[in-house]
């Protein structure tokens, strides 16, 4: 079984489902190019890498836009987010547990990191509204998005984060 996948600038669209379960994979690098003409390569579709338990590492290309919900979902491993800057050619190493999420986001569904091992992470200024489907009160989570993340101590919220839930 494969451990790392890696997909190449000359992806411009992954499917709901497309790496659901695959679970020997331990690590993702995502350097697609965005592209002008097709919001898709900017956004990760819904169930992307849902119950890839094995998975521990991902590198995000920093202009995503969007996460599809339960894009990480069920993820128990994945511990740390490091960022491609394709303009740059560099990518963040982050310590385990620390995930940084692409500058360019603006768009967070629900439950996108549910029951991952996410200690810490901050949320990007391109972020100003979080929706009610995706606020909770529970102290183990926030905003659905990090629903059951156990090891969660630390979200980071942007200065430009306008709305948490319905006005």
């Amino acid at each position: 079984a494969f451990k790392k996948i890696t997909i190449p600038a000359s992806v411009k669209y992954l499917g709901t489902y497309a790496f659901q379960d695959c679970l020997d994979v331990t690590e993702v690098v995502y350097l697609t190019e965005v592209s002008t003409t097709s919001t898709s390569a900017t956004s990760y579709s819904t169930y992307l890498f849902d119950s890839c338990t094995s998975l521990k590492r991902v590198v995000l290309n920093d202009n995503i836009k969007s996460f599809g919900k339960y894009a990480f979902a069920d993820c128990t491993s994945l511990a740390t987010i490091d960022i491609y800057d394709p303009d740059e050619g560099t990518t963040t190493t982050n310590e385990i547990g620390v995930a940084t999420l692409p500058s360019a986001l603006n768009h967070i569904e629900t439950y996108v990191f549910q029951y991952t091992a996410i200690r810490e992470v901050e949320i990007p200024s391109s972020i100003t509204y979080l929706s009610s489907s995706t606020t909770t009160t529970s102290t183990s989570s926030y905003g659905g998005i990090f629903k059951g993340c156990a090891q969660l101590e630390k979200v980071i919220l942007p200065d430009t984060l306008r709305t948490i839930g319905k006005e």
